[in-house]
Order: structure tokens, then sequence, then C-alpha cells
């Protein structure tokens, strides 16, 4: 029979420690029993409840780090006050429940500061309250910090890099956030004021609301989790996501998760945590081996949505599908004619065409795919669009078995200036944009090895091959495009010598110096360059001459470049452009 001793826990509360299996189905987290075997779960359940202590079950035993204090700096030193709200007999009884479930759990404290913040009733699912604070005031003046909060994209290539198999998630404890566990420094507590009808308080602990809050606890979560993170685990502020191959694995990492909490002294909120499953819910989306998908649930304010009547509105409606917007295919070209409304020199009229779209993104969004991990080994392929609105890409990988998978959906709208370009031009900045996951996010390589990506242009009539090298960027990329007669590369940011040694590799069966040679268009400018010869008419003669300037001859292959002045093609003096003649061998 297990030994039953007396653990304190919490300075002055004292419980029973029971047998480690029993500590930790005493303590109800989710398990995925289905994906595990009963000696698998068995071994989990000792690994929870030997760390006991780093779960609170109740405010009680909530976590108090001393590894990191939170600093409110203001800019003003006159106090800022707001007007206190008022409220009905009921919520009044509510405020007084939770005043005194703070002060009990040590949360905040009477205070006699001239700061003023008034206290906010937040109603959650459940129907029960969250007791938060309206910081506006105190945040306009408060000096803001600056820290890196990680995106859903880089949880998406971490995870596929990882190739995971396995995943928990963590959730920190809280009493009425999971900011409590970080403590206020003596010079900011004051700033936390508050009043309400049993008293005026301040809190002892980082609380929500607060416009630095997020940044100091990731901050924190980030010092504690320093060599496990991006690793074997994640973090966004007080959510912790664990990753691993197998289960053996798994447990290792969880055990490693688990020290450095409690070396911290943090502890998780049994109720957040979810082990040893197939697929997690994370940052609204749901993470699997397969990839990663839309949490349905969370898309339900969407699918709701009424019409927007107002500009605020409408922002409020795209802000919420903006966040999934990898997930929707064209979604810059679909919102083309919502955004337009946001314009301030727009008028809010609402037409069919709107209607068409606030439709179709809620449809998209409801029956999102699917997106797949990112490979590294393999090549990648960005299928580009542009239209008289948009550039929309399509960034995605084949699998084993050859077929297509998508891994983001992506673009942007176009600016005034760029709605006059020739489509050609649109497509350019499309494989340039910051917004591209190929070109911006996604900047290897892999052990020092060079990543290929493709990139298809008018996919179905692809009849050229071009490889170029990205300026700057340890990326090759290979362009398909459609058309018929020649191949024009908008400003290649490439050396011309990397350039044409590969370009002329897509055209070694078709002899493109020979063709070029025998062209009648060419041949003159290779008799100028190679032998000086000129017609004997002078208007041709300078002709020739000023048409050679402007172009270049490279090594042996003698390729042509011919630029091509651009009005409205801002910061490019010319195009270059590699000419192929129009013949059967080029086909």
């Amino acid at each position: 029979m297990a030994n039953v001793e007396t653990a304190i826990v919490n300075s002055n509360k004292v419980r029973v420690k029971l047998d480690p299996i029993k500590e930790a189905l005493n303590l109800k987290v989710q398990i995925d029993s289905a994906n595990i075997t009963k000696t698998q779960h068995q071994k989990l359940l000792m690994l929870i409840g030997t760390n006991r202590n780093v779960f609170a079950k109740d405010a009680s035993e909530l976590g108090k780090t001393d590894l990191h204090y939170h600093n409110i700096e203001t800019t003003n030193e006159a106090p800022v006050r707001s007007k206190r709200f008022q409220y009905s007999p009921k919520m009044q009884e509510v405020i007084e429940t939770q005043i005194k479930n703070l002060k009990e759990n040590d949360i905040i404290e009477e205070s006699m500061s001239p700061y003023h913040s008034s206290v906010i009733l937040v109603k959650k699912p459940n129907n029960t309250y969250r007791f938060v604070l309206d910081f506006r005031k105190l945040n306009e003046v408060t000096k803001k910090v600056s820290f890196s909060i990680p995106k859903i994209e880089e949880v998406v290539d971490t995870v596929g890099y990882s190739r995971a198999k396995m995943f928990s998630s963590l959730g920190l404890a809280t009493c009425a956030s999971g900011f409590h566990q970080v403590p206020l420094d003596e010079q900011s507590k004051h700033k936390t004021t508050f009043m309400t009808p049993q008293g005026q308080y301040q809190f002892k602990r980082l609380c929500f609301g607060l416009t630095n809050a997020p940044a100091t606890f990731q901050m924190l979560m980030t010092k504690v989790l320093q060599e496990l993170n991006w690793k074997v685990a994640l973090i966004y502020i007080d959510d912790i996501l664990v990753f691993s191959k197998n289960f053996d694995e798994h447990l290792e990492h969880l055990n490693l998760v688990f020290q450095k909490l409690k070396q911290a002294k943090l502890t998780l909120q049994p109720s957040k945590c979810h082990f040893a499953a197939k697929q997690v819910k994370y940052l609204g989306h749901i993470i699997s081996e397969h990839g990663i998908q839309v949490d349905k649930s969370k898309t339900v304010a969407v699918s709701e949505y009424p019409i927007p009547k107002t500009v605020k509105q409408l922002r409020s409606f795209l802000g919420m599908c903006n966040y999934y917007r990898k997930f929707i295919q064209n979604y810059s070209k679909i919102c083309s004619s919502l955004t337009t409304l946001l314009k301030k020199d727009v008028k809010f009229d609402w037409t069919t065409k709107q209607d068409d779209a606030f439709n179709t993104l809620k449809q998209k969004l409801t029956t999102a795919p699917i997106l797949a991990f990112p490979d590294f080994e393999k090549e990648f392929f960005l299928s580009i669009d542009a239209s008289d609105s948009a550039i929309d890409y399509v960034l995605g990988q084949k699998d084993h078995e050859g077929l297509e998978k998508v891994i983001a959906y992506g673009g942007r709208g176009l600016r005034d200036q760029e709605k006059r370009w020739h489509i050609n031009h649109k497509e350019g900045p499309g494989t340039q944009n910051q917004n591209a996951d190929a070109l911006s996010r996604r900047d290897y390589p892999v052990d020092g090895q060079d990543k290929e990506y493709q990139s298809y242009d008018d996919l179905p009539t692809c009849q050229r091959l071009v490889h170029y090298k990205l300026k700057g960027r340890n990326i090759s990329v290979t362009f398909e495009f459609g058309w018929e007669n020649s191949i024009r590369i908008p400003e290649v940011l490439a050396s011309d010598e990397a350039q044409v040694e590969i370009l002329m590799r897509c055209y070694q069966q078709s002899n493109l110096y020979q063709l070029q040679r025998n062209c009648p268009d060419f041949k003159p400018i290779f008799d100028y360059k190679l032998k000086g010869l000129v017609p004997d008419e002078v208007q041709k003669a300078r002709s020739l001459v000023a048409k050679a300037y402007h172009t270049k001859l490279l090594k042996a292959f003698c390729t042509i470049w011919f630029p091509r002045i651009q009005e409205n093609f801002p910061g490019h003096n010319f195009i270059k452009q590699l000419c192929v003649p129009l013949s059967d061998a080029m086909t």
C-alpha cells in the first residue's frame, strides 16, 4: 500500500499527499487515452502525480514567481483617474465575491493611492463574470515595452520541422488571470488602484488589462523555458505546447517542462491541460501530425456575424477573418470590395458586390481545408495570381505520392498606383512582397543547403521555365510562366552571370544561342557586338548602335537583354528581358 504523508503547500495550506497515480487522477486532467496504451497511460499519470506541485487545483495553490517583477513606468507624474461605474445590486454582489477571493489569495491589498481605474465585469460563456479593470487612461501614460510574441506561422514551421505526432497543451493557473503569478514591483502597485463599494484596493500582482502585461509574461516564459523553447515546446504568453515524435520522447519533454516550471515557482491549471493528444487546440487552431486547421468553435462568431452597417462593424468582421486568412484562397481578391469601404473618402454603400464577398468569406472560413506542415527537405511551389485589385498566392509542396499540398494561402490588396500596372508587373511584387511566406517568413537554408521553390504563374498553360537566385537569400526559385513568345522577368534580382548559367539549362535542348544568331532581329546586334559590323545606311547604323547600347552579351551564350522604359513601374528604370525567338524549336 502506498505511503500517505502530509505536505505543506503555499505557506499555511496543508493537504494530504497521496500516491502519485491518485494525485494525478484527482487533478482530473485530460488525457487522450485512445492515443496511448494502458502501460503508457500509467506512466503518464505517474509523471503528472510525481509533479503534483506544478498544478494548482484552486487559487490557494496559485504560483508566484521570483524571476521577474512587472514595472509600470509612466510618462506623467500626475495620477490618472477614471469615473467609477455604477452597478446593480446583483452585480455588486458579484464584485464583492471577486474582491473577497482576490484578498484571500493575496492578489490585492487595500490602498490609499490617488490613482483610480474602474471595475468592469465581462460575462464569460459559462455565465460567470471576469473581473477586469479599465486601465485605458493608465495605459495612455505608460511607457510601452516591446517584446516579440510568436506568430502562428512560426508555430507551424517549428512543429512541421519536428515532425511531431504527439502533443500536449498546458495552461498556466489563474485566479482571475494567469498573469497573477507575476508580482508587481513596489513602485507600481499604487498605480493599479480601483474603487468598489467595499473599499479601495490595489493589485500586488500583474493583472489583465495593463498595456505591457502580455510582453512581461511572454518575457518571463521565454526565460523560464529558454532551453526548451522552439525545440520541444512553444510558448504563447500563458499557453504552452509540448510536441514530440513518440510517447517516450514526449514523456521526457513533459518532465523537462515540469522541472522548469517548478524552478520558476509557476503552476498549471489542470482544466487547461490536455495530454498525449493526436491533435490539440492551440491559438484558435487545431494542430495534428497532418497539419493545421481552423478551430471551428472559434469561427462561430464569423458565421453568425450580421451584415455590417458601419465602417467600425465591417472592420471588426474583417479583423476576425484576417486571423484565418492563410486558410482562404484569394483572400485579398475576395476582400477587395469590402476593404474599399474602409477608406475615408469612400461612402459606405453596401451593394450586392459587398454582400457576395461577405457571404463568400463566411462560407470559405467555415469549410477551410487542413494546411500541411512544410517539409524543409523538399521543394516548395508558390502559385501567384494577380487581379485588378489584389495579389494572391498559394504556397505548397508535393507529398511522397506526388500530390500537391497547400501550406498557406496569402497575398495583399494592390495599392492605387499598382492597380495601373500591367498584369505581368503586378505579379512581380507577388514574388517579392513581404507577405509571401516563401520569400519573407521562410528564409532558409537548412543545414547550409539552398532550398528550392517553384513558382507557378498561369499554371494550366505554363510553357517556360526560368531559374534565378533571389538577391540576399539562400533560396533557388523556379518560375513557370504561360507566355507564348518570350520570357520577361521584372527586375531580375540575381547577377547576370549567375542567371545566364541557370537560364541556359532550361533551353539547352532548344539551342537558344543558335536560334538567336539566326534570327533576323538579333543577327545585326551580334554582328556589331562581336565583329563591329554596321549597315551601310547611316540611319540604320545609328539605330543599331543605339539598340546595341542597351544590349549585353554574356559568356559564350551571347544572351541578349533588352531594356524597356516603364513609366508606371516605380523604383525600376527598366525591365530586363530575355528575348527568345518565336520558333517551333522553343515550344
